[in-house]
């Protein structure tokens, strides 16, 4: 995102605060603003026909989400929840217009941030109809994964129940998966949590198709 783009999102005055597990807005409501995260790392959820629970973004600080629902006028999409501690801007159609008409850059910085949605949503198809279950868990991982945070190590947060329900797959071969990659050494389970040990190498695994 453009310097003088990012510098006037983060001077917007309507922020609020979600501790994690809290919702921003739910699937199914009015888009009258659309977001930029200031701080934290937030999820979307979409419900299936079927009642599953699936992941489909992961949006890291600086970035910004809920526009698609916004700009078309439909209503949302997802419904987006903070998965650690988190500061959220709304934004307005009066910031939006003031945006495009004064700030260097903020018609390229809104097309780049479309443009890295579609690249999820291709991946996320591409995922769905193509890869093995080893593939499809390990780019949950990655998608986990932000590039704004530089860690050697961190902890997955989701169950192995949950993640087989995110991506319709058995709990038997997400399990299967985690063993292979703790084998790999790309990865740790104490009590039930998930330590990344190797996320470097999971990244390489996850896109080593493409």
């Amino acid at each position: 995102m453009h310097a003088a783009v990012r510098a006037y999102f983060e001077a917007l005055p309507k922020v609020k605060h979600y501790d994690a597990g809290e919702q921003v807005f739910r699937q199914g409501e009015a888009a009258k603003e659309f977001c930029y995260l200031k701080k934290g790392l937030v999820q979307g959820i979409a419900l299936t026909r079927s009642g599953q629970e699936r992941i489909v973004i992961f949006c890291p600080a600086h970035r910004i989400f809920g526009a698609a629902s916004f700009f078309t006028e439909l209503p949302r999409r997802t419904t987006i929840e903070a998965v650690h501690p988190s500061e959220v801007t709304f934004v307005n159609e009066a910031e939006l217009d003031f945006g495009l008409r004064e700030i260097e850059g903020f018609a390229v910085s809104m097309m780049r941030e479309f443009a890295l949605d579609v690249l999820d949503g291709f991946s996320e198809s591409v995922s769905c109809a193509l890869l093995n279950a080893d593939m499809r868990v390990a780019r949950l991982i990655c998608r986990y994964m932000t590039r704004t945070t530089n860690m050697d190590c961190f902890e997955f947060p989701y169950t192995q129940e949950f993640v087989a329900r995110t991506l319709g797959l058995s709990r038997w071969s997400v399990n299967r998966s985690i063993q292979a990659f703790k084998g790999n050494g790309w990865l740790d389970t104490q009590y039930g949590r998930c330590i990344i040990t190797k996320p470097d190498l999971i990244r390489d695994f996850s896109f080593s198709e493409q």
